[in-house]
């Protein structure tokens, strides 16, 4: 009895018939088909979630804003923007990067 390396990639017996692949064919199409109502259920209860939460939190930083307009260091921070703003006064922030150079200095020749 002569082995046959192909042996283990191969079904013993009869190949599948046409009823075979065509049973195949179909359950994998249904698969397919059960895996994307699923994915769409779960994405949908995902922006559901979602959209709840950024409510949720829109909620509370309009309360937090409530409150933080009726503080005083807030109302006089908010009367110097004004202020400097009408006045006519320009504040700037410039950013830039500032690259400096440093050189050696020769070695000086020793005085004796």
């Amino acid at each position: 009895m002569q082995h046959d390396p192909r042996s283990r990639y191969t079904f013993p017996g009869k190949p599948p018939g046409i009823l075979t692949r065509a049973f195949a064919v179909v359950a994998a199409v249904a698969i397919t088909i059960v895996g994307l109502m699923f994915s769409v259920v779960v994405f949908a209860i995902a922006l559901g979630v979602g959209a709840v939460v950024a409510i949720w939190l829109w909620w509370k930083m309009r309360a937090l804003r409530k409150q933080m307009e009726q503080d005083p260091r807030f109302q006089e921070m908010r009367r110097q923007q004004q202020a400097g703003s009408s006045s006519g006064e320009r504040s700037e922030v410039i950013e830039g990067v500032v690259i400096r150079e440093v050189r050696e200095e020769e070695p000086r020749e020793r005085r004796d």
